[in-house]
Order: C-alpha cells, then structure tokens, then sequence
C-alpha cells in the first residue's frame, strides 16, 4: 500500500496534488486535517522539505543528520 503525505497551504477548495498521479485510477481514502501553526523555523524547514527529489534516500540523511549531530556535541 502506498502513503503519500503532503504539507501544504490551502489557498482554494480545489486542490491538485502531483504527487497522486500514480494513484489515479485507484481506490484511495483522502484525509484533510488541520495542522497547528509551528515555530517560524521549523516552518522554513517543512518548506524546504517540499523540494526533496522524490527518490530521496531517507536512510542516507538519517546517517548523515546523526553524524553532524555526534561532530556538533565534541
């Protein structure tokens, strides 16, 4: 089964999401919720999320947001 999450602002009640392409045609469920307003900060990196490739490696910046952490706390 595939999960596709997506963060965005909603600016109209008609809504395109590219990322669903592969599932036109199927069964889905879609569920809209409301999310809470968050530190500026963590907002820009939400934004900044959005851009990823959608082959992004999740494993490999994992290791390397782990990494940068242990060199941060010597």
């Amino acid at each position: 089964m595939t999960t596709i999450r997506v963060r965005t602002h909603l600016d109209s009640t008609t809504v395109e999401i590219p990322e669903l392409d592969s599932m036109v045609g199927k069964d889905v469920e879609i569920v809209v919720k409301e999310v809470p307003k968050c530190h500026p900060d963590v907002q820009a990196f939400l934004d900044a999320s959005k851009n990823l490739p959608p082959d992004m490696d999740f494993d490999a910046l994992a290791k390397m947001v782990n990494e940068l952490r242990e060199i941060s706390t010597i």
